[in-house]
């Protein structure tokens, strides 16, 4: 239940489980906003804007010095909200080929997710060019989500200036 000031019981103090000025980790707070990237990926919600953030996002939340590791637990849910994101993602996506390497980046977004958890010993086990081309096919990802947003506000000023040029022909006809 949630609790306002509309509520009859409400007495003015915040619930008893909540304690004020209580704030979770900055790395809690990433893997949270990646989580609703991907969520919103999944429920089609601006899905090339919210799969280049989401790309964005893993990358700088492990390319950072002394980055603290995910727990397990946030592993597991951002490999869930990714695997429900990804049939979306690639229908960006609607060549062979375009669409073979879209997957490729969705997989390098999992590995670096799996990398974002791992310590010191398990990620030295890989050659560490396996590292590189993950942030490489996730940064290609990223790019061409990015790149489709970009179309996409390309066709919005051509229609709202087609709209604009229609709308002013149409003024003048009518004078």
């Amino acid at each position: 239940m949630i609790w306002t000031h509309h509520s009859d019981d409400y007495d003015g103090l915040p619930p008893d489980d909540i304690v004020i000025g209580a704030r979770g980790s900055e790395l809690d707070s990433d893997v949270s906003m990646l989580e609703i990237y991907f969520d919103h990926v999944a429920r089609g919600d601006d899905v090339a804007w919210n799969a280049s953030h989401a790309a964005l996002f893993i990358q700088s939340g492990i390319s950072r010095r002394g980055a603290p590791r995910i727990s397990e637990r946030q592993r597991d849910r951002l490999l869930e909200v990714l695997i429900l994101a990804r049939p979306l993602i690639l229908n960006l996506f609607p060549s062979p080929d375009e669409r073979e390497l879209a997957s490729r980046g969705v997989d390098a977004m999992a590995g670096l997710i799996f990398y974002w958890n791992e310590d010191d010993a398990q990620r030295s086990a890989r050659h560490r060019h396996v590292y590189l081309d993950m942030l490489a096919y996730a940064r290609r990802l990223r790019n061409a989500c990015h790149n489709r947003c970009l179309l996409s506000e390309i066709r919005e000023r051509a229609d709202e200036r087609r709209s604009e040029l229609v709308a002013g022909m149409l003024r003048e006809a009518a004078a």
